[in-house]
């Protein structure tokens, strides 16, 4: 329909997770639903790993299908080598830019909650000091080539590590831990949107997308 005022439209993506991170996230994606879902807006749940076949939830403005969706995803970790796990992620997220691209929509935004983008830990490092879309471009091209088309066809991502804040100081954290956060702050940066990493202000976090995604 096109009565109402313009709404926002929205893809939350589900990346492989713990059971634990899991749990933690359909408590906040239901807290977003909840507080602020408007009712023009329109939302999808995705994949972007296996799952039952009454996984995720299409395009509806109705949030009770949405917090459907979310609850039936249990985590899981799908990928049998970081090969596959790096193909696997790729080619989800490559669809989910293809999915979007053509949706009638001022601005699109990309909730991925995911534990990190997999790619090459060595470039990733190297990306870090030189130029952010090296982490992309030679990490894969095909994942360089869905960012492309993100930023031109203004989709915004914003992914969302599902861990939150932990009581780990950063300077006890491993080399990888540190590398999967910034490769997620990266993508957002790349595409518009930005990373809530090492964090639990969720509502701070949520109430920011929201205003991003209703200036036209």
């Amino acid at each position: 329909s096109n009565d109402g005022p313009p709404g926002r439209l929205y893809v939350i993506a589900l990346d492989d997770m713990s059971a634990d991170n899991a749990l933690r996230s359909r408590w906040f994606l239901r807290n977003f639903i909840e507080k602020y879902f408007g009712p023009n807006d329109t939302a999808a749940v995705i994949l972007t790993t296996r799952g039952g076949a009454d996984a995720g939830q299409e395009f509806t403005r109705d949030p009770q299908l949405l917090l459907s969706a979310i609850d039936r995803y249990p985590g899981g970790t799908t990928a049998d080598s970081p090969w596959m796990r790096e193909k696997g992620f790729v080619d989800a997220f490559g669809k989910l830019v293809n999915l979007m691209a053509p949706l009638p929509a001022a601005r699109k935004a990309l909730i991925l909650v995911s534990s990190n983008i997999p790619g090459d830990a060595d470039l990733l490092r190297n990306a870090r000091t030189s130029r952010i879309g090296r982490m992309f471009s030679e990490t894969n091209p095909a994942f360089y080539d869905a960012v492309s088309m993100a930023t031109r066809h203004n989709i915004s991502v914003y992914p969302v590590h599902p861990a939150g804040l932990t009581t780990e100081t950063p300077s006890e954290f491993d080399t990888s831990a540190l590398e999967d956060r910034w490769s997620l702050s990266a993508l957002a940066r790349m595409t518009g949107g930005f990373a809530l990493v090492g964090s639990n202000n969720y509502d701070d976090a949520f109430a920011r997308l929201v205003r991003e995604n209703s200036t036209y």
